[in-house]
């Protein structure tokens, strides 16, 4: 079952958004639950905004009949960049290695992981951060 990241309760709370330009997945506007004490965007919810953009990405890029595997991100490295004031957004790719050693069978028979790179940007197009998410995938019992 593929899952609307904008509709989990979470987003919902820190107000993550499609985001209109194509090349772009989610944004964030700075608001009172994604403010930090210095008037910036927390990192909490710059986290928040890569996880769900990996997690896009990673349904996106993978054809996989999702109710019968289960994906679940298991290492995430953020390093952020450059304060945002008002807004970011973010895109992200699969780790080309990954892809090409990626196949069914194998996750059939045990889990793999696959790496999502995610770039976030502020309001003005600047790199605010940088992350590598790890996701390991693998089936369902009784799937």
């Amino acid at each position: 079952m593929k899952i609307d990241p904008t509709r989990m309760p979470i987003n919902i709370g820190l107000g993550l958004q499609w985001h209109p330009e194509p090349e772009y997945i989610f944004s964030l506007e700075r608001q009172p639950t994604t403010e930090n004490f210095l008037g910036t965007i927390h990192a909490a919810a710059v986290y928040a905004l890569v996880d769900a953009t990996s997690g896009e990405v990673l349904q996106r890029g993978i054809e996989l009949d999702w109710d019968r595997y289960f994906a679940v991100s298991r290492d995430t490295v953020l390093t952020i960049k450059k304060p945002s004031r008002q807004m970011i957004k973010a895109t992200g790719h699969i780790d080309e290695e990954d892809i090409g050693n990626l196949a069914i069978e194998r996750i059939d028979r045990r889990i793999q992981k696959v790496r999502i790179h995610v770039q976030v940007f502020n309001e003005d197009d600047d790199i605010a951060a940088k992350a590598e998410v790890t996701w390991v995938l693998g089936r369902l019992k009784n799937t």
